[in-house]
């Protein structure tokens, strides 16, 4: 059972739980600094692991972006608590791929898979 939380006008994101876990469609969209860090708060106020499917997120996020924007989600103390994994395709931005890096070299427990079933698997382990 599917069962929709909330909807951020963020980035137009829906996010549902499921397994207790939160899981973000991204779609193809305009993804900034500004959008993500929206993200950020919503996942650290919801207090759960989250899947975030960003295989079809575009935008224009720099190194610098992304390593702030894993400053910000290490500044969240339930996000910190939880597992989060990105959903990623080759055609996903490089720097995403560093905002993962980063978070992780910061000791967030964080990493990338390339399906939704991996990343669940990853994420609702305790």
């Amino acid at each position: 059972m599917r069962v929709i939380l909330n909807e951020t006008l963020a980035m137009n994101l829906q996010i549902r739980r499921e397994k207790n876990v939160a899981v973000v469609s991204c779609g193809k969209q305009h993804a900034d600094i500004t959008r993500w860090s929206a993200l950020i708060n919503e996942l650290d106020e919801l207090d759960c692991p989250a899947v975030i499917d960003a295989r079809t997120a575009y935008g224009d996020l720099s190194e610098i972006d992304a390593y702030l924007l894993a400053l910000h989600a290490d500044d969240k103390p339930h996000l910190r608590s939880h597992r989060i994994a990105f959903v990623v395709s080759n055609d996903t931005p490089a720097s995403l791929r560093f905002l993962v890096v980063s978070a992780r070299n910061r000791g967030m427990l964080i990493d990338s898979f390339d399906t939704i079933d991996a990343a669940t698997a990853w994420a609702s382990t305790i």
